[in-house]
Formats: structure tokens, sequence, C-alpha cells
């Protein structure tokens, strides 16, 4: 859980050096504890974002370790969302000739063991096929109040959809989902 606490620190702290401290921790904690998805999790997730922060090069040569990371995370823990979420992603971020693809994502979406996390992928690949209204139809719909990093990417989810439709010219129809947004949380 340490080891989780410190990538996700490092992640939000968009810091370098943070994040090497981070992926350390976590090869270790791989070493120490090989059953531990959350060690899986944490290497996973840091290094995708570490990569990409330092380029395209290192983001090519760090795709395979990133991909069995998180394809590990979600084999020790297919129940735990926040695995299944960051192997969804991955496979939406990475083209099909790297192992990604949204064929891929969407296999992975539709093995989630609830409805309402299989819906909210749904609306995460509509996402990424450009069809904003058609994820927002399905993120909004999604009933979140039970699980808190579901709720987070949903919230996510929606704002991105709302600034496609902006993206788009359709200022009128991204205005009151932000509004929602905004109304829900407006710490934000």
């Amino acid at each position: 859980q340490a080891v989780l606490g410190l990538a996700m620190v490092a992640l939000q702290a968009d810091d370098a050096a943070r994040r090497e401290a981070a992926l350390q921790r976590a090869r270790t904690c791989i070493r120490q504890q090989p059953q531990a998805a959350e060690c899986h999790y944490a290497l996973g997730a840091v290094l995708g974002v570490h990569a990409m922060q330092q380029g395209l090069v290192k983001a090519a040569t760090s795709v395979g370790t990133v991909k069995d990371a998180l394809l590990q995370a979600l084999a020790l823990a297919p129940q735990w969302y926040p695995a299944r979420s960051a192997v969804v992603e991955f496979h939406l971020l990475v083209p099909a000739l790297m192992g990604g693809g949204s064929g891929r994502a969407r296999d992975v979406a539709h093995a989630a063991p609830r409805p309402e996390q299989v819906q909210a992928f749904d609306g995460r690949i509509a996402l990424a096929e450009q069809r904003p209204e058609a994820a927002l139809a399905l993120l909004q719909a999604v009933p979140t109040a039970a699980d808190a990093a579901l709720a987070e990417d949903v919230s996510a989810w929606t704002a991105d959809a709302a600034a496609q439709l902006l993206a788009q010219g359709r200022a009128a129809q991204a205005r009151p989902v932000f509004e929602r947004l905004q109304r829900e949380q407006p710490g934000q």
C-alpha cells in the first residue's frame, strides 16, 4: 500500500525525481512480493507516465514493460477496478502495432466484473473514438456512488467528452455538462 501511495503522489506531483524514486520502490516491491498487484500497477502506471514525459523514444522502449506490469496487476487482482482501468487506458493510448488498440480495450472492458464498470469503459472507448455524445450518454448514466475510483474516472471522462464537444464547435451542448460537473465538484 505504501508503494502504491508513493506512486500516486509521484504521478500527481509531475516531478521526474519523484517518479524515479517511485519506480525504484515499485521494482523492489515486485522482487520482494511478486504476487502483489499493487506493486505491478505502481510500476506500470508510473513508468507509462514517466516514459511519455521523457519523449517518444523512451515511451516506445518502455511500452512492453508498462504493458506487462499492468497486465500482471490485472491478472493478480481481476476485481480491482484501477488495474482494469489502467489496462483499458493503455490499449486506448498505444497503437495496435505496439500492443494496444480499441478492440483489445473493449475485450478487457467487457470482462469487468460489474455492469457499471463495463458501461463506464464503453463510454471511455466512445471518447477515444471521438464520439462525445455517445460517451456522455453512457457516462452520465453510470451509478458511481459505491466506487470512488470509478467515480473519478467517470468525472474525468465526462469532462473530456464535453471538451471534445467544445473542440467540435458545439459549446451549447458542452456548457450544461461543465455546469453539472462544477456543481457536483466545486473544488475542481
